[in-house]
């Protein structure tokens, strides 16, 4: 075959060739063909983001029309910021590189990824040392660095608006290891609200505390015009208060301006060291009898200030002091008067006029001329003051009123052995403090008391003394201790019933007591009545005769009986006694009296059997004597009896039962006697 056959036949088969491989490109039944990627890029190139942020970095690939899109995402340093599908987050700070890559044709864009530490938060603390001028402020930022960043700037931020307009800041240098920090605030507004906040800078961010507000001090407690002192005819001593206190300041200037208008003051002096919060400057070369004006001013840091104006005279001289002849004084008698003296210094002062007052009036008053009056029990101060300065003294008032007598409701009294009376004592005047009285007896022999009440001992005369605690003075009471006075013969008027022991009499009173009253019925005896068993007319004296009605006393009865039906008067009634019939050993026959006194008689009885009643009763010179004692007995119980009777030294008695016959019973027991006895002071068994 020659060389150009040859030829045609590779043209022609190279033609089948490239026959054969398009069909193998093109899929059978489509026309498309594969668009291939040519690049990738990212939408930021860098960027930063803090701890704990993310960042959506979006991927573009190229062509726009390319077939296969799909990308793969990386991260140079997962410990600092990790991607996922472009979405980066920061873990810590440092920097990263966060990669995309094309899956068709490899094709690569990068982002250079700074992660900055977290925002630090910052706490407002609060202020102290608050003055008229200035101010520390308090705060806290929350780090946990043992070494401050390299930016880190802490610092307050204040304003006269509350949502900081317009703010001043002011930077700390004074942070602890715990980053407690503060700052002075200066140049501020007396009297002035304030409102502030703290700051953290770090790593180009801020963050602010919680807004808090202050408010500065008045002018008057950093600067006040005081009064001059020491004002002569040319002369005199400026005075003003300055309290640099918590002032936070560089320079300070103080002084006075005066002149002789009250318009104006002009003309400057400077003030002396500062001392106790206080500086004076003395103003010479005055004008004789002419007024003048000064107040007191302060520039610190620039900034000025005055006090009010106020003024003075060369024509005075000022009061410096006042003083009272007394401090002290006490009246004991409402009424008296006395008058105090002040002396106002120095002596050539201008103006010594004062004036008085007291503090409680009701105790004591005080007039123009310092004369003082009590006027009643108590305390009370009495203070001069001057009407130049108002400089003051004091005299410390008591009035305590004293006693000036004491009498009794009384100047004699009867009682009875064993009886008791009170006396009252009165204290003159009746507004007197101490009204304590002290009781004596001259014979307690007689009669003792106490406390005002009087006890009867034994019969005779005794000196009841009242003495006042206050002044020792005295009243007395003469008092009469009279004896029980038994009656024997007393006869009564009319018998109402005799067997009962009532009776009815009339006489005069010949002695009264607290108790009762002893009367004699007109003959030779005497009859002493009880008031607590008769009934004895009101307004008894002595001396009077009086009608008396009731039941004759245990301690004493009537003799002699008269019977009310019979139409004789002076008729004697003896009572029908009965033979006794004695059972047991109860009768004391013969008991011969020692003392003139009550004899009490007691009977200790039991009945074997039946029931019955037993009298008792006594004879005495063959009469009757009253006290009998009646007793209901009842079988198989045991009784003490006790009777009473009248006696006198020397009489026997014969204590026999009365009415005590019983058939088939027997009665045990045995009869004592008890005299009473008089110990000369009291009666007593």
């Amino acid at each position: 075959m020659n060389t150009f056959v040859k030829r045609v036949l590779f043209v022609f088969a190279a033609i089948g060739v490239l026959s054969a491989c398009s069909k193998e490109e093109k899929p059978s039944g489509s026309d498309s063909k594969t668009i291939r990627v040519t690049g990738v890029t990212l939408s930021v190139p860098s960027a930063d983001i803090y701890e704990g942020e993310t960042l959506e970095l979006v991927a573009t690939v190229a062509p726009q029309d390319a077939s296969n899109k799909k990308v793969s995402w990386a991260s140079s340093n997962n410990a600092v910021a990790t991607v996922q599908d472009g979405l980066v987050s920061a873990v810590k700070a440092g920097n990263a590189t966060i990669s995309v890559t094309t899956a068709d044709g490899g094709f690569k864009a990068e982002c250079a990824v700074t992660v900055k530490a977290k925002l630090v938060p910052s706490v407002t603390v609060g202020s102290e040392k608050i003055s008229t001028l200035s101010a520390v402020l308090k705060g806290k930022a929350n780090l946990e660095e043992a070494t401050a960043p390299a930016d880190l700037k802490l610092g307050f931020q204040y304003s006269v608006s509350a949502d900081l307009q317009n703010a001043k800041t002011v930077e700390s240098s004074d942070a602890d290891a715990a980053y407690n920090y503060s700052a002075g605030i200066t140049g501020l507004e007396p009297a002035v609200k304030y409102y502030f906040r703290s700051f953290v800078h770090k790593n180009g961010q801020d963050s602010y505390g919680e807004v808090m507000e202050l408010t500065t001090k008045a002018l008057s407690s950093l600067l006040e015009t005081k009064d001059a002192g020491s004002i002569e005819e040319t002369s005199a001593v400026l005075n003003a208060k300055l309290d640099l206190t918590d002032v936070q300041y560089t320079n300070v200037e103080y002084g006075f301006y005066w002149g002789t208008s009250a318009e104006s003051q002009t003309t400057s002096l400077e003030g002396g060291a500062i001392s106790g919060n206080q500086y004076s400057a003395s103003l010479t070369g005055l004008t004789f009898k002419t007024q003048y004006w000064y107040k007191a001013y302060l520039t610190i840091d620039g900034k000025s200030f005055q006090g009010e104006v106020k003024s003075f005279s060369t024509s005075m001289i000022a009061v410096q002091n006042v003083s009272l002849d007394k401090t002290e004084h006490v009246f004991d008698t409402i009424g008296e008067t006395i008058t105090l003296t002040a002396t106002v210094l120095p002596a050539e002062a201008s103006d010594k006029s004062v004036s008085w007052a007291s503090d409680n009036t009701a105790v004591a008053t005080v007039d123009n001329n310092g004369k003082v009056t009590a006027v009643g029990n108590g305390k009370a101060n009495i203070t001069v003051t001057t009407t130049d300065q108002g400089k003051t003294a004091s005299c410390a008032i008591t009035v305590a009123q004293k006693v000036t007598g004491i009498s009794l409701d009384r100047s004699n009294a009867t009682i009875l052995e064993g009886e008791t009376t009170v006396l009252t004592a009165t204290i003159a005047p009746a507004n007197a403090v101490n009204k304590n009285v002290v009781w004596t007896t001259s014979n307690a022999g007689v009669a003792t008391v106490s406390n005002g009440t009087v006890t009867g001992v034994s019969a005779g005369n005794a000196t009841i003394t009242a003495t006042s605690a206050d002044g020792g003075f005295t009243a007395e009471c003469a008092v009469t201790v009279t004896a029980y006075m038994p009656v024997l013969d007393a006869t009564i008027a009319e018998v109402i019933a005799a067997d009962g022991g009532k009776f009815r009499v009339k006489g005069a009173v010949i002695a009264k007591a607290d108790k009762g009253i002893i009367i004699n019925d007109g003959g030779d005896q005497n009859l002493y009545i009880f008031y607590d068993n008769a009934a004895i007319e009101s307004g008894v004296v002595v001396g009077a005769t009086v009608s008396v009605e009731g039941t004759h006393s245990v301690y004493g009865g009537v003799v002699e009986l008269r019977d009310p039906a019979s139409s004789v008067i002076g008729e004697t009634i003896t009572p029908k006694a009965q033979e006794p019939r004695l059972i047991g050993d109860y009768a004391i026959d013969a008991y011969k009296s020692s003392h003139s006194e009550l004899i009490k008689v007691i009977g200790d009885y039991t009945v074997e059997a039946g029931a019955h009643t037993l009298t008792f009763s006594a004879t005495s010179k063959g009469q009757l004597v009253p006290g009998s004692v009646t007793a209901a007995l009842s079988s198989g119980t045991r009784y003490a009896v006790t009777g009473y009777f009248v006696g006198s030294n020397g009489t026997t008695f014969s204590i026999l039962p009365v009415s005590a016959e019983v058939s088939n019973e027997r009665i045990l027991g045995n009869t004592t006697i008890e005299e009473y006895e008089f110990d000369g002071e009291n009666y007593a068994w």
